[in-house]
Formats: C-alpha cells, structure tokens, sequence
C-alpha cells in the first residue's frame, strides 16, 4: 500500500514499469490524493541517463588463479 513513507519508491517503479495494473491505478489515485507530490512524481519523467558503451579491455587480468586441484 502506497503512502508518505513509501511513495518515493512507487515513483521509482512506475517510471522502471515494474508495477502491475493494479498498483499502477493505486498510484494515481494516491497522486490525485495528494496533490503536493505530483510535481515531484512528474520531476522522475524528466530523468534520463545516456546509454554507455563501456568495454574493459583486460578482463583476464581480473581472474584469480586457483590455488587448489580437484583429486578424483
């Protein structure tokens, strides 16, 4: 259930599309409830992070060796 305490939450997961039908229209009525947070909700719209290519080039050097053999 959607309140104060957890809104912030909810916004989060509206905008990731993680909520169902249901908690979605739960969401809007809290909102319509609560006038005050609407600009904050519509403030998460506007968030966008540019997508990155990022390559690490020597992932080989990340692997520890093992120090132990398997004796069948």
């Amino acid at each position: 259930m959607i309140n104060r305490e957890n809104y912030e939450i909810w916004f989060i997961d509206y905008f990731d599309g993680k909520l169902s039908p249901e908690q979605t229209a739960e969401l809007l009525l809290f909102l319509e409830e609560n006038g005050d947070l609407k600009l904050e909700f519509d403030s998460f719209s506007n968030i966008t992070l540019p997508e990155q290519d990022v390559k690490f080039e020597n992932k080989m050097s990340l692997k520890k060796k093992c120090c132990w053999r398997r004796k069948f």
